[in-house]
């Protein structure tokens, strides 16, 4: 059997650059080349990921066939430098169609296996259901999530080419809060904070789980909603900081607003942080992030 070689040309794209394929020569004969021009996602403010990273992971779905499919088509990972492709899953390549649809998450614990995973056949969606916070099981940490979904791509049987642009992303977390400065002497699980505007009495909103459903000729990325009123547990980011992902649904803050933010740690101890006078209309194009410090939080008795 010929070996299988995967070449990707990516180009790192900001939300405001125009991406541009990079032409990638093979160095031996190959089975099939894949060559993907990839845009990161937009983002706000210095709270947020501002590119891809090493280690990041895009999971990929081919078209719309398939069911209880754990294991997505084909996996990418950034290097630092450049995507490369894993293992494409067995039976996809005799599947693929000249000109198809492609399907790419990326989620930011970079690592399906942290997920539960259940096949909902009523309504033919996996669902990748997300950790629950040691301290109140409803509460759920899930991170960063944004996707592209039903893109083009195209495949020439005749020098077994496959060839896509993933650009467009759309975060299924728009609202990020980083809690810099603390001294955590626990796991991040049992970490959580509470968003709620107070003066319209509301709170940002959590996933509790992201899904795949197999249409007919391409995969939707779909979702559920939390139930804890705003609270949402932590996920460790690089530095030791501690992040909490938000839906963009219903929530929004105006200038006359009261908005607290109720940080409860280890033991149970919770402290508290205010802002007025600022605004937030979330979007679901971009992630915007907001960077608060823990030693202006204070102790509620």
């Amino acid at each position: 059997m010929k070996k299988t070689i995967f070449l990707i040309a990516a180009v790192l794209c900001l939300s405001a650059i125009s991406c541009e394929n990079i032409n990638v020569t093979p160095v031996e004969e190959e089975e099939i080349q894949f060559n993907f021009t990839v845009g990161a996602p937009g983002v706000d403010t210095k709270a947020v990921k501002t590119g891809w990273e090493a280690g990041d992971k895009l999971n990929i779905w081919f078209d719309g066939n398939g069911s209880d499919q754990t294991i997505p088509d084909l996996i990418l990972t950034f290097d630092g430098t450049q995507w490369n492709a894993g293992a494409l899953r067995s039976g996809v390549q005799a599947g693929l169609k000249a000109s198809g649809k492609i399907t790419a998450v990326y989620e930011g614990h970079n690592d399906l296996s942290l997920y539960k995973k259940y096949w909902d056949s009523g309504n033919e969606i996996e669902w990748f259901s997300s950790p629950t916070y040691s301290g109140n099981a409803g509460v759920f940490r899930i991170p960063m999530v944004a996707s592209v979904q039903a893109v083009s791509y195209f495949y020439d049987t005749s020098t077994n080419t496959l060839t896509s642009t993933l650009t467009g992303w759309k975060f299924k977390t728009p609202f990020k809060v980083l809690v810099k400065n603390v001294s955590p002497s626990s796991p991040a699980d049992y970490y959580q904070l509470q968003i709620h505007n107070i003066t319209k009495d509301t709170y940002a909103e959590t996933l509790s789980e992201w899904g795949i459903k197999h249409n007919t000729n391409w995969t939707a990325v779909v979702l559920r909603t939390g139930e804890a009123y705003g609270k949402a547990g932590a996920i460790r980011e690089t530095g030791g900081e501690f992040a909490f992902y938000y839906d963009y649904f219903s929530f929004t803050i105006e200038s006359t607003d009261e908005v607290e933010f109720l940080f409860t740690t280890y033991g149970g101890d919770t402290r508290r942080y205010s802002i007025s006078g600022k605004t937030l209309s979330l979007d679901e194009s971009k992630c915007t992030g907001i960077a608060l410090s823990y030693p202006l939080f204070s102790v509620v008795p």
